[in-house]
């Protein structure tokens, strides 16, 4: 018998009208596109925007206006149908989403995108990250984690509810060692980001290039001679980017599982990051370097990179093998399909 479920991916409506999007709303696409195709599952994305109704491979796509009157009643409608509601990341309208799926008795399953879901990093995130999980997580019957670090987060705090780990997906590219001439970033402009620690980066290396993308100039202009800076850029020409960039830089504060991490290996580049390295994954996979929150030390594993193309191609391999057996899309949709016929 099929079961129908309802994926509330709010900001996912940018994805399926113009392919560009954030790690969350990527990873939400990814795993429940793969589940429809090859699962008894009929997948539902109820996403903001102002268009009809989609088909987009096997799935449903919905979209409804910020207007929270047509939100609450649109929402209504659709859950009545569904078996399971599936809700990523934290957003304003979260507790309508939960409250409103649960006085209708569907099961509520809530994918991590973040540590401040946990109550980590709030300084680094809208004010509601303070409010949100106190008030909406007790209503949630499953939750589905990104790292050990969440998972044994959710173990203390929520003991009689079903929590899993669930790594984050990535499609596997073919094994290929382009190496380019430009350092890429990628990302969008907020603080959680470290644009801050990006222009220092820049400021202090004027003999290296670099490509930044996810930031429009309109919005912060990066105005140095040894910038490229493409703004905002579909998902499909990301993965371009990625293969003839030299290597990949993250001056992110706070993340959940960063899906720059995942695509860059997966295009064989190896990742210098300023603090984030969830479970210790840059030394796992020895695809990388992680300099802990010191300035001076990512400065350092630039330069090693940036010299030395036989260094970047032994990285780069190794955190592509890493991803082939940890993070592969199809072994993951897998999972994710035991855990929904547990419900």
């Amino acid at each position: 018998m099929n079961k129908k479920i309802l994926v509330c991916s709010w900001l996912s409506g940018k994805l399926f009208i113009d392919k560009s999007s954030g790690g969350s709303e990527n990873r939400a696409y990814l795993l429940f596109n793969e589940i429809s195709r090859y699962s008894r599952y009929k997948v539902s994305f109820f996403v903001n925007g102002n268009c009809r109704k989609r088909r987009i491979n096997k799935m449903n796509v919905i979209f409804c206006s910020n207007n929270i009157l047509k939100i609450a009643g649109e929402f209504l409608r659709l859950i009545k149908k569904q078996d399971h509601v599936c809700i990523f990341a934290i957003n304003r309208l979260t507790p309508l989403f939960i409250f409103l799926a649960k006085l209708n008795n569907k099961k509520i399953v809530y994918f991590l995108t973040c540590d401040a879901d946990v109550g980590v990093g709030l300084e680094n995130v809208p004010s509601y990250y303070k409010w949100i999980p106190k008030l909406t997580f007790s209503e949630v019957d499953v939750f589905i984690a990104q790292t050990e670090f969440q998972y044994n987060i959710l173990k203390e705090r929520y003991k009689n509810k079903k929590i899993y780990l669930l790594k984050n997906p990535v499609i596997i590219n073919p094994n290929d060692s382009i190496i380019g001439k430009e350092i890429l970033w990628v990302g969008r402009n907020d603080n959680t980001k470290g644009t801050d620690i990006l222009q220092k980066i820049i400021i202090e290396n004027p003999d290296k290039k670099f490509k930044i993308i996810g930031i429009n100039k309109k919005d912060l202009s990066f105005n140095f001679e040894n910038v490229n800076q493409l703004g905002k850029i579909n998902q499909k020409e990301m993965y371009e980017h990625y293969k003839i960039s030299k290597f990949i830089i993250s001056t992110s504060k706070i993340e959940g599982f960063p899906n720059v991490f995942l695509q860059a290996f997966a295009n064989n580049k190896p990742i210098v990051s300023y603090i984030v390295n969830p479970d210790n994954f840059l030394e796992k996979s020895r695809g990388g370097f992680c300099a802990n929150g010191d300035l001076k030390d990512f400065q350092k594993y630039v330069d090693k990179l940036y010299n030395s193309k036989k260094k970047i191609k032994e990285m780069g391999n190794n955190g592509y093998n890493y991803i082939k057996k940890e993070h592969e899309l199809k072994n993951i949709s897998k999972q994710l399909i035991k855990i929904l016929d547990e419900l």
